[in-house]
C-alpha cells in the first residue's frame, strides 16, 4: 500500500533533498515506438473524475510500451516490488511523448517539464515531480518523492522508488 503524505510533509521532503539536474548532452536512447497509441486526454479523465481521491494507478509493462514503446525508460513505484505508477523517458524522440501516467483508469500520455530540481512531467493540469534522495545507478532503485498536482485543486506526495534502465 502507498503512503499519502500532507503537502506541507512534501514541501519538507522537497527542501531537504540535495538538488539534483537533469544530465544534459547524455540522452537515452529514443523509445522505440514515437507515437501514443491509446493514451486518454487529460482534460477527458479529470473531467470524470473524483480529484480529492485520484490517485495514479499502476501500470504494467504492456500498457507502458502502448505510448511510450520500448527502451530504456525511468519509473516511480510505490514499493520495490510493485508495477511502476509513472514511466518515462529522459530523452523522448522528437514528437513522441516523455512519459505515461495511468488515472482513472486511463493511461495519460506527458510531456517534459522544466524543474529546478528531479523530473518533472506534465499533461494539461496534471503535473508530477519526481526527486530522488540521490541518482540510482542503472537497474538500482532509490528512495524518492513523488509530488501529484491536479491544478489547484489536488496536491499530494508519495514516498516511493525510482529507477532507470
Amino acid at each position: 500500500m502507498h503512503k499519502r503524505i500532507a503537502p506541507a510533509a512534501v514541501v519538507w521532503a522537497l527542501a531537504s533533498l540535495v538538488p539534483l539536474s537533469i544530465a544534459q548532452g547524455q540522452p537515452l536512447t529514443p523509445a522505440g515506438n514515437p507515437e501514443p497509441n491509446d493514451a486518454t486526454s487529460a482534460d477527458q479523465v479529470l473531467s470524470g473524475a473524483n480529484i480529492p481521491a485520484l490517485d495514479p494507478h499502476t501500470m504494467t509493462r504492456n500498457e507502458i510500451a502502448e505510448v511510450l514503446g520500448t527502451g530504456p525508460l525511468c519509473t516511480y513505484h510505490y514499493t520495490t516490488a510493485g508495477n511502476p505508477i509513472l514511466a518515462f523517458n529522459e530523452a523522448p524522440a522528437e514528437g513522441a511523448p516523455a512519459g505515461v501516467v495511468k488515472l482513472d483508469g486511463e493511461l495519460i500520455a506527458l510531456s517534459p517539464m522544466q524543474v529546478g530540481e528531479g523530473f518533472g512531467l506534465a499533461s494539461v493540469s496534471v503535473r508530477l515531480l519526481v526527486v530522488p534522495e540521490e541518482l540510482p545507478e542503472a537497474g538500482e532503485q532509490e528512495e524518492a518523492v513523488l509530488r501529484f498536482e491536479v491544478g489547484d485543486q489536488l496536491t499530494v506526495g508519495y514516498l516511493g522508488y525510482f529507477g532507470c534502465t
